[in-house]
């Protein structure tokens, strides 16, 4: 009996006293303790592996097979949660099966408390498991990250738990129009808009688009369910910027994988076509949660509203009126806002230009804030001419960042195109693609521009809609354009073609008078483009 209390004492040592720098190197057999205890664990971890293995296999019942695995799995949880990183792996497995299949909800909850706690230990235990791997090797697959394990167990709450609102909010994120449920804040909903914040604080941008699609819709219903309260719209706010900063760096991303239209060689043709292919994986994991991200941004005029807005960031300047940083973040988010035209963007211009003048020791990515923040005031006192020095001074302060200030020139572009300034937003829209040819919004300005720019007027209707439709045709040429530059884009174009140009297409029933067919090349004024009836 003396013998055994001594192993028993020195298998707690072991296993609960063991650091991450001392499970480096070692073998299971250090990591699952001495004598007897070694041994039963030993034998409850085999026990628990042949289960699991007939479930996931097939050889027997699966809930059954799971269920046989249960005890001697908690076993090996208890005593050796060392290791190895497939205890978690296959626990968690089990338990969603279980959590899911269970003949009755106490099962359910039982097995659903389980997989919680599983994810739980598995944090808490991170380093010292992920230290028994090499990041590089043939086992890399097993080195993760809390902000993975937090994301994992978010998507497993939201869609295991037997909670009926969280049931409810599963079954409207698989929905195509989930904005039409009523989905009440509990408390277990608090806990899964947590758990996806820390999960993307934590992953940045190794965030996958479906752990962005599952927080943007929860962070819309918590600030749903509190429009009152402006704590929640500031939240609100930050969320969306959040998200919105990812999605763009991730279809940013995509923009390197640049359209050939030269001639290719046939390995440069493969590499050529696994690149596209790329592009397309990211295009399509991204651009779902980047259009509910805006649609949910818009639908809210709440927080959105230029009141709010002007309201609350200008209490927060004041507040922090000579931190750089935060003035510089408020300019910026404005500007990914599309409100740089409130009067707060303005004060916090002028606040960052005083705290870091353009001559002072600023740094370049300071500076570049500071210029186009006072060419957007000049151009709202109309003064253009400055506001075009301070967009020269904007785009060197870029440094080689071409991208960005392919951003900036679009950003002064659109503003110009607010403000009826044609000409001055053709050639910013131009400069811009001249940076960053694969820059699909530059491209859509220009077909703003264009369209905008047909004559609306004449003696005779008839002629005055068949030049309008040629204009319209020729913006639906620069639209698809820019989604073949930019297939981040596509559904942006493909709204502008469907709801402002398409409208303004030539009748079928009249082109027939005028011996015109769909596909004809036409010309007006100028301008050529392919012929398209409504």
């Amino acid at each position: 009996m003396k013998t055994k209390i001594i192993l028993l004492f020195t298998f707690v040592i072991v296993s609960v006293g063991m650091s991450a720098q001392s499970l480096k190197g070692t073998s299971m057999n250090e990591r699952i303790g001495h004598g007897m205890d070694s041994i039963l664990v030993m034998r409850a971890y085999n026990t628990f592996e042949s289960y699991y293995a007939k479930g996931v296999n097939e050889e027997m019942a699966l809930d059954s097979a799971f269920l046989y695995a249960y005890e001697p799995w908690q076993f090996v949880f208890d005593k050796a949660p060392y290791i190895g990183a497939t205890l978690y792996k296959h626990g968690s497995y089990m338990w969603q099966k279980l959590a899911s299949e269970g003949k009755t909800s106490k099962v359910r909850n039982f097995f659903f408390d389980k997989l919680m706690m599983t994810y739980d230990k598995r944090v808490e235990n991170l380093e010292a498991i992920n230290s028994l791997y090499d990041e590089d090797g043939d086992q890399s697959r097993f080195v993760t990250t809390k902000g993975d394990i937090i994301c994992q167990k978010a998507q497993n709450f939201l869609q295991f738990n037997p909670d009926t609102v969280v049931q409810l909010a599963w079954t409207a994120y698989q929905d195509s129009n989930p904005m039409t449920y009523e989905i009440p804040w509990t408390e277990s909903m608090e806990n899964l808009y947590q758990m996806y914040k820390s999960a993307i604080g934590d992953l940045g941008r190794s965030t996958r688009g479906y752990t962005l699609a599952y927080f943007i819709h929860t962070y819309y219903y918590r600030y749903k369910a509190h429009k009152s309260d402006s704590t929640y719209a500031e939240d609100f706010i930050n969320d969306y910027i959040q998200a919105q900063d990812l999605i763009s760096f991730f279809l940013d991303s995509a923009k390197q994988f640049i359209p050939s239209d030269e001639e290719l060689t046939a390995e440069d043709s493969i590499r050529y076509q696994r690149e596209l292919s790329i592009q397309k994986q990211i295009v399509d994991e991204y651009t779902y949660p980047e259009w509910y991200a805006n649609r949910y941004f818009e639908d809210n005029p709440e927080a959105a509203s230029p009141e709010f807005l002007n309201s609350f960031f200008s209490a927060k300047i004041e507040e922090k009126k000579d931190d750089a940083s935060y003035l510089s973040w408020v300019v910026s988010t404005l500007d990914r806002l599309n409100r740089n035209d409130l009067d707060v963007y303005d004060k916090a211009s002028e606040m960052l230009s005083a705290v870091m003048p353009a001559t002072g020791g600023s740094s370049n990515v300071d500076k570049h804030k500071v210029y186009f923040s006072q060419a957007i005031r000049y151009m709202k006192e109309m003064d253009f001419m400055t506001a075009k020095e301070s967009m020269q001074q904007c785009i060197e302060a870029c440094g080689d960042d071409n991208v960005l200030k392919a951003k900036y020139l679009y950003q002064a572009g659109a503003f110009c195109y607010s403000k009826r300034r044609y000409p001055d937003a053709r050639e910013y829209a131009n400069q811009a693609i001249s940076y960053n040819k694969n820059y699909g919004d530059p491209y859509l300005l220009q077909a703003d521009i264009l369209f905008a720019l047909a004559p609306r007027t004449g003696k005779k209707r008839d002629e005055v809609m068949w030049v309008l439709g040629i204009y319209a045709c020729a913006a639906t040429d620069k639209a698809q354009l820019a989604m073949r530059m930019d297939p981040g884009c596509r559904t942006k174009a493909q709204n502008n073609i469907a709801r402002r140009y398409a409208p303004y297409y030539f009748p079928k029933s009249e082109a027939f008078f005028r011996g015109a067919k769909e596909g004809n090349r036409v010309s007006a004024n100028g301008i050529t483009t392919t012929l398209r009836l409504k």
